[in-house]
């Protein structure tokens, strides 16, 4: 199975440098022809926010991005925290065609509030 990794150049929280690096992994692996049948990406080294990291020598910090780039993110975290379908990425597609399985699919207990178990 192919797979390809990559260490950000810097901390980040912009949705779309994180897009841009997972295509542009996805099409060092791409094999033309072959049938795919899923495909994941994965994260390791996360941070709250408030956590400052450590940086390496001459690694930009986040808040060195613009602060429309921040307020951009900051706006599409809101929108997507009250209107979870609300805002797609153009790069998936607008037409899907396609559903994920989900009869397999575990429940949400450690995600989803709605879905916790109560024990009175």
């Amino acid at each position: 199975q192919p797979s390809a990794s990559v260490k950000l150049d810097a901390v980040t929280q912009d949705s779309r440098a994180i897009i841009a690096t997972a295509n542009r992994l996805l099409k060092e692996i791409f094999k033309a022809g072959y049938g795919y049948h899923k495909c994941g990406v994965q994260f390791s080294h996360i941070q709250p926010e408030a956590s400052p990291g450590q940086l390496e020598l001459f690694d930009l910090a986040d808040n060195s991005l613009p602060t429309e780039n921040r307020q951009l993110m900051k706006a599409i975290d809101q929108i997507n925290r009250r209107f979870p379908k609300a805002i797609s990425v153009v790069a998936t597609g607008i037409d899907k065609t396609w559903k994920s399985r989900t009869e397999r699919m575990s429940q949400s207990y450690t995600t989803s509030w709605n879905e916790l178990v109560w024990v009175k």
